[in-house]
């Protein structure tokens, strides 16, 4: 059948109906913690409930299971390498040649907002092709100020109706977590929202939102301690479910979300908890268990790199797609799917997912951002992660917070990289290449490395 909204609210007919795309884009969103056959018995029934009206892409994957490069892997169509923003906080200066699907549909008529609640690690400005960016400040204040925000008097004053004009850091700002409301950052977005609609005039409207709720510590100012990080993780989900709701239903109610519009629903990457053990066995019985928590951490690690990834348009079926899907592939399909005309000078890493019937044979690669000894624990501590990583940054005069030029090549070394086939890991080191068979769990090594580079097309 083809996708149909699944709501009773009334919806505002008055106004003309545009070809919108609204992308919902929640921050370590697993796949498994989604349950589209039965949503009303998920800890996420909205999202699971718009999965089940979806194009729904069961195995996608994110390149770099880090926020940033994750976004500009959407935005570009192109792997990190290639749109070069290959570790969180990466200088504008590298990329700021990018040409980005904001961009191309500006060209075509678009006003472009992005929104999100956290944005010390994902620098998305409106030099990337956005009219309009919504959301807490960017800058060294952030880190400041989202980190060290537990104040008692600023915490009653996180109380007050209109807060987030005097606080912004902190009310809105997922990166403070000890007075961070997430209730209070839907309504914001809903009202700035309006106010960019009626911005835009006629003009058809790309919004972007990020919701931050999952990512670590897994708490918000309301929330209650848990147990296990499994079950806060599951918490702060059902959460941001809620948040998303809050803000579909009421772009649907006026009219933002159409028969006309396009949705996407997605997730930046996965994320590796302390329950995560992946075993495999050597052919002469030895065993290795995949160890990295979080995300981003390990390039073998598929709970970090698979993903969320569904489509709503009235032209697509809802159903269940297996082949492999990417990041990448975000930008060349919508503009295929809605006939729209890229940039002469994109080029897409990614392809289209709906030009064919039958899926494409491909590895998709992963490969790890900036990574500490302090992110291993099982207990993130914010404070120590920052010690460590301080000497690679920079504060640049405009006062953000960026990696200095001379820590690249060392940052590009300490990097792993994988590819992945949906039953195949494969990882390289120094001694040749490493298969892991995520089917029956074993483990194979290859010596000749540039044969076997050549024989599966691994670039």
């Amino acid at each position: 059948k083809q996708y149909m909204p699944n709501f009773n609210d009334s919806t505002n007919t008055d106004n003309k109906e545009n070809k919108n795309i609204i992308i919902f884009s929640i921050d370590s969103l697993r796949p498994d913690i989604t349950t589209p056959s039965h949503p009303s018995k998920s800890i996420a029934p909205f999202i699971s409930q718009q999965l089940q009206n979806s194009h729904n892409f069961t195995q996608a994957y994110t390149p770099l299971a880090r926020t940033f490069p994750a976004w500009m892997s959407v935005l570009t169509g192109q792997q990190p390498i290639n749109h070069k923003a290959v570790f969180n906080l990466t200088n504008p200066e590298r990329f700021k040649s990018a040409r980005t699907l904001a961009h191309t549909l500006q060209d075509n008529g678009y006003y472009t907002v992005y929104a999100s609640d956290e944005k010390r690690f994902a620098n998305i400005t409106p030099e990337l092709g956005f009219d309009k960016v919504l959301g807490p400040p960017y800058g060294l204040a952030d880190f400041i100020l989202g980190t060290f925000s537990d104040i008692p008097l600023l915490n009653i004053i996180t109380l007050l109706p209109g807060a987030e004009a005097i606080l912004p850091y902190t009310t809105i700002n997922r990166a403070s977590s000890i007075t961070y409301d997430p209730e209070r950052f839907s309504s914001y977005l809903t009202d700035k929202i309006e106010v960019q609609v009626k911005e835009a005039g006629n003009k058809p409207v790309f919004l972007a939102f990020h919701f931050c709720l999952p990512h670590h510590p897994f708490s918000w100012r309301t929330s209650t301690a848990t147990e296990t990080s499994e079950e806060a993780y599951a918490n702060t989900v059902s959460m941001a479910d809620s948040q998303v709701a809050s803000v579909y239903k009421a772009l649907k109610k006026s009219g933002v979300i159409n028969n006309l519009s396009t949705q996407i629903i997605m997730s930046d990457h996965g994320e590796t908890l302390p329950s995560d053990q992946k075993v495999f066995t050597w052919k002469n019985g030895k065993t290795e268990t995949l160890i990295g928590l979080g995300h981003g951490t390990s390039s073998k690690q598929i709970s970090q790199h698979h993903i969320v990834l569904a489509i709503q348009n009235s032209a697509l079926q809802a159903k269940n797609d297996s082949q492999l899907a990417s990041l990448i592939d975000i930008t060349p399909t919508l503009l295929q799917l809605l006939a729209l005309r890229p940039l002469k000078h994109n080029s897409f890493d990614g392809i289209n997912l709906l030009s064919s019937s039958n899926p494409v044979q491909r590895w998709l690669s992963f490969e790890t951002g900036y990574n500490v000894s302090a992110i291993q624990h099982s207990k993130l501590n914010e404070a120590e992660i920052f010690q460590q990583a301080a000497h690679a940054y920079k504060i640049t005069p405009q006062g953000k917070v960026v990696i200095k030029d001379e820590s690249y090549p060392v940052l590009l070394k300490q990097k792993q990289y994988s590819w992945w086939n949906g039953k195949s890991l494969i990882t390289q080191k120094r001694d040749g290449w490493y298969e892991y068979n995520w089917q029956d769990a074993s483990i194979d090594y290859h010596s000749d490395s540039s044969n076997f580079k050549k024989g599966h097309n691994i670039n």
